[in-house]
């Protein structure tokens, strides 16, 4: 998981927090020199985005053009803290996805950065096409 407040697309994989499969923190990003901040993890009523015969699902690991691809959406709130019970239900119900939805943001997880920058472009051309 990334730090909060973070610029993803400049993380590295050591800048990453990496939690066990019980929610306790395996590894965590080093400090970096002033003028950073500390890194701080983030403190992550469902809806489901249901899409089904999109070819852009087929970039999503696991999906076909057949499948339905099933995307938790998270009521956002005014703190990341807020958000941890309504994602780990979100991430228990649907672990075969590899994303959350939430009202400002997108949080797509996977084992390394690699896996997760195409389900990225693919969520969001699915998206901008359902608008």
């Amino acid at each position: 998981m990334s730090p909060s407040g973070v610029q993803k697309e400049r993380m590295e994989p050591e800048d990453m927090y990496v939690f066990a499969t019980n929610g306790s923190i395996l590894s965590s990003p080093s400090p970096k020199p002033y003028p950073h901040k500390p890194p701080k993890c983030s403190d992550c009523a469902s809806l489901f985005l249901k899409i089904t015969y999109m070819e852009m699902i087929k970039g999503i690991q696991g999906h076909g053009y057949y499948d339905e691809l099933v995307v938790p959406i998270i009521e956002n709130t005014a703190y990341e803290n807020k958000l941890t019970d309504s994602l780990a239900k979100a991430i228990e119900a649907y672990q075969k996805q590899h994303l959350c939805l939430f009202a400002t943001m997108t949080y797509i997880y996977g084992e390394t950065h690699g896996s997760v920058t195409k389900p990225r472009l693919n969520v969001i051309t699915i998206c901008l096409m359902l608008l």
